[in-house]
């Protein structure tokens, strides 16, 4: 990458420009991205909201997926869509608005039916702001059906290994008992692409059933998500809350289930960890 004064009015910070947008001198398989955090996706605290970090790096996974002739448009023309099956999301420090950052993807591990795909944040000295582990399956929007994944999806060469364990990302577990629950609706705004809810709405529910507080003062530290089911438009949902026993370091943290309201068909679990105000 490189790097150039920024033109920000202030003067302040350094900021990056590719030479050609998405392609690395280094590694022209690794998708490299700058971004400056702007307003819209700042949360109250004037840090980078978890939903806006996630879409951010899968925003980056598509522009790659299609740079690599298996993104969107390449696989819905042939009746197949890419869907995210789990999610995890580690952070070292929450960016801020109007701060330059990098997202770096890459493809990094595979099974016959499932990919995984691992993102780098870092800010404008090259220091780790995030990292995000995920892995995917490829769906018959016909049938709802995965599919063995498509011969020019399996014969792409991973650039570097996983950040972690690959395909196989830790279980997840329901609340119990439950401590907090709430009913949402879905909205037309929480639709993606393909006609379910988008996997970023998710995050916004499930957070939304954390103490005020801890949103408040403290800073989500880590989230990690296990999709089970899709959910449409105009369905209620329950988004319930638990203590999660498992947490190694004490810091306050929760189990989450999201399942469809009368039917109690589960659609996520999730995880979530927090550092608490100092």
């Amino acid at each position: 990458m490189k790097r150039i004064v920024s033109d920000r009015p202030d003067g302040e910070g350094p900021r990056y420009r590719a030479r050609i947008p998405g392609v690395s001198p280094e590694n022209s398989e690794v998708f490299r991205e700058p971004h400056r955090i702007r307003g819209a996706e700042a949360d109250g605290s004037g840090r980078l909201s978890p939903r806006a970090a996630c879409e951010l790096m899968q925003e980056a996974a598509a522009r790659h997926a299609s740079a690599l002739g298996v993104g969107y448009d390449e696989l819905v023309a042939r009746g197949l869509a890419w869907v995210l099956v789990q999610w995890t999301l580690s952070v070292t420090r929450w960016p801020l608005w109007r701060e330059d950052v990098l997202v770096e993807t890459w493809p990094c591990d595979r099974t016959e039916r499932t990919a995984a795909r691992d993102f780098l944040l870092l800010d404008a000295a090259g220091g780790e702001l995030a990292r995000a582990e995920s892995v995917w399956l490829i769906l018959d929007l016909g049938k709802r059906r995965p599919v063995r994944l498509p011969e020019e999806v399996r014969t792409i060469r991973p650039p570097r290994g996983p950040l972690g364990s690959g395909t196989e990302l830790a279980r997840l577990f329901p609340p119990e008992p439950v401590e907090e629950s709430l009913d949402l609706s879905v909205r037309w705004a929480d639709l993606d692409l393909n006609g379910h809810v988008s996997n970023v709405a998710y995050v916004d529910w499930v957070l939304e059933s954390v103490p005020r507080d801890l949103l408040r003062d403290g800073r989500l530290r880590s989230l990690a998500l296990s999709f089970r089911s899709e959910a449409r438009d105009g369905a209620r949902v329950r988004v319930e809350r638990g203590p999660d026993p498992g947490a190694p370091d004490g810091g306050p943290a929760f189990r989450h289930r999201v399942a469809e309201a009368g039917s109690a068909r589960e659609l996520l679990l999730a995880r979530t960890a927090f550092v608490p105000a100092a």
